[in-house]
């Protein structure tokens, strides 16, 4: 058995996929390996976290996504690929005025179930300097609630939320207990700096056949603008697009939910 692994990278792989931070920011800076992301925000990655490995258990079938969310089956021969494109978005308002913050992630869901497609879920808080939540809400969102550019050089989202006031928020199941208002939510982002790439390509070939693994992600700061209930929060202190297409190639016996273990050096 033969096991390949190469990289290419600007920048090392996946080191952005959740939102990222300046060092200039008020936020809490502890987070997750690979992910820049505050612990107090730990429960909004859980499922991004699964990105590579859940993504590849996907089997062939169409997404309602169509061209922002895609799992396309292509047989070529005695040939099966899997591809599938994921997107995220994060905004950031540090409202100096007020001594408060709101968060905007835009990400993936992803679930073990092989006939079950990744879904986008919206996650919003308001919290005061201190770190106490005064707002929170989150949906899944529909096909016409987000839209981002495959090339990441605009993204815009739309949609009514439910949310909680911090006293009716449960910390421990990261969820409402109660909702307390329903508001329109309006963001558009816009990319302002280079398009940052990086991939990562697996390779195992055994007796039963053949599978390849190939991770591509992108990355683009960003500016962006929004309101709540028409409240304009101006424009952003940070904001980022991303995105990541995984391709999955197998042949013989060989499945996109096998793992590739890579071999130890000497």
């Amino acid at each position: 058995m033969k096991i390949e692994e190469t990289t290419t990278a600007d920048k090392p792989f996946l080191d952005k996929v959740i939102a990222t931070t300046n060092s200039g920011s008020k936020r809490i800076r502890e987070g997750v390996t690979h992910s820049r992301i505050p612990k107090r925000f730990a429960f909004f990655t859980n499922s991004a976290i699964l990105l590579v490995s859940s993504l590849l258990v996907i089997q062939s079938h169409e997404s309602a996504w169509a061209d922002t969310l895609s799992v396309v089956p292509v047989r070529t021969s005695d040939d099966i690929v899997h591809r599938t494109f994921v997107p995220n978005a994060f905004a950031f308002w540090d409202l100096e005025s007020e001594s408060e913050n709101i968060d905007i992630f835009v990400q993936p869901i992803f679930t073990r179930e092989a006939d079950e497609d990744p879904q986008i879920e919206l996650q919003y808080q308001r919290y005061e300097d201190s770190g106490e939540r005064i707002e929170f809400g989150k949906k899944l969102l529909a096909e016409n609630e987000f839209q981002i550019d495959k090339r990441l050089r605009e993204a815009s989202l739309s949609t009514e939320l439910d949310i909680c006031f911090g006293e009716n928020w449960d910390p421990d199941s990261g969820e409402c207990t109660k909702i307390d208002d329903t508001m329109k939510i309006e963001i558009q982002w816009e990319g302002t700096g280079d398009l940052e790439r990086s991939s990562d390509t697996q390779k195992d070939v055994s007796d039963e056949g053949v599978l390849i693994k190939i991770f591509e992600h992108q990355f683009r700061e960003a500016e962006a603008s929004g309101s709540m209930d028409r409240k304009n929060f101006g424009e952003s202190t940070e904001a980022n697009l991303q995105s990541d297409q995984i391709t999955c190639i197998t042949t013989g016996q060989r499945t996109c939910a096998e793992d590739i273990e890579e071999e130890e050096e000497d």
